[in-house]
């Protein structure tokens, strides 16, 4: 878990959007099998988050959708729906990990596209959650 400090660097939009986009160097990278560029991209997303400095405001939608997700984690009442969809999305991932490096076209393109289309969901509904916290 992310120290206050961390996540506050964290929300700057900068931080979240270049984070978010890894996966779409992170393929043809491992299609590829450019290692230097896969453990800079390993490197990358460890260190993003205290990249940035804290935001001025929390008006821009990644702010919110990475608060959002900091309130979502602290939460007790989500720990079994942390424990299933982590499970889940740790799966996809090594599939879409093995699909990208065996240079499976369809698959690597069907579970980027369902990974990316989960993440914006995902996304939205912290978003939503850290909008409700402030009423």
């Amino acid at each position: 878990m992310m120290k206050p400090q961390t996540w506050k660097r964290h929300s700057n939009p900068w931080s979240g959007w270049t984070r978010f986009l890894i996966i779409f160097v992170l393929a043809p990278a491992l299609w590829q099998k450019a290692w230097v560029l896969i453990v800079s991209l390993i490197v990358y997303t460890i260190i993003n988050p205290i990249l940035f400095s804290p935001p001025s405001h929390n008006k821009a939608w990644m702010s919110r959708a990475v608060l959002g997700e900091q309130l979502y984690l602290k939460s007790k009442k989500n720990q079994n729906k942390l424990k299933i969809t982590g499970t889940i999305g740790g799966i996809v991932f090594l599939v879409f990990i093995y699909s990208a490096y065996s240079q499976l076209l369809w698959p690597t393109i069907v579970l980027l596209v369902g990974i990316v289309g989960y993440k914006m969901w995902f996304l939205q509904q912290m978003v939503e959650l850290y909008d409700k916290s402030l009423h």
